[in-house]
């Protein structure tokens, strides 16, 4: 049992982590989020059969979702004035008012554009690029063809370009 526990964590751990981050915004959470996982993973071990396989993979990956969004939801409030506070700390410790401009300039773009992109491109970009998903595997999640998911990735790729001024004939 020790040594599946000890596979799992090696292989998984940092995509469970980038997963709980990116739905709780908050890095202590999503360390939180990632024990409270392990834990119930562990309490299942007995379910896993391989711990390379696509099953288990996906089961992992329904479990960190739904605990992080768990855990988002009771701690939405606090989180909010938690990032008010850790805002208004950044913000003394710029020496350079051009450089926080800067910051702030491109953290409200990257979120306009990604708010201004359909659920279905905002799915594929976060599967294949913040959780790391091949496309079977992407596939696999949102139960379509390998080729859907190339050509939606391919897309949504095209929209950012469009959104952020690129050329069209850029690869």
């Amino acid at each position: 049992m020790e040594g599946v526990l000890e596979k799992l964590y090696t292989m998984y751990e940092q995509k469970m982590y980038r997963l709980a981050y990116a739905i709780v915004q908050n890095e202590a959470q999503a360390e939180d989020v990632v024990q409270e996982s392990f834990a119930k993973i562990f309490s299942n071990l007995e379910k896993i059969k391989n711990v390379e396989s696509m099953d288990t993979k996906r089961w992992i990956v329904r479990i960190v979702k739904n605990e992080a969004i768990n855990h988002y939801r009771g701690t939405k409030r606090r989180w909010n004035l938690e990032n008010k506070l850790k805002a208004e700390q950044n913000q003394l410790e710029y020496d350079n008012v051009e450089d926080k401009a800067q910051q702030m300039i491109k953290e409200e773009y990257l979120q306009v554009i990604f708010d201004e992109l359909p659920m279905k491109d905002k799915q594929i970009l976060q599967y294949r690029l913040f959780y790391e998903l091949s496309t079977a595997e992407t596939a696999d999640m949102l139960r379509i063809s390998e080729d859907g998911v190339r050509k939606r990735f391919m897309r949504a790729k095209q929209k950012v370009k469009e959104l952020t001024g690129g050329s069209n004939d850029e690869q």
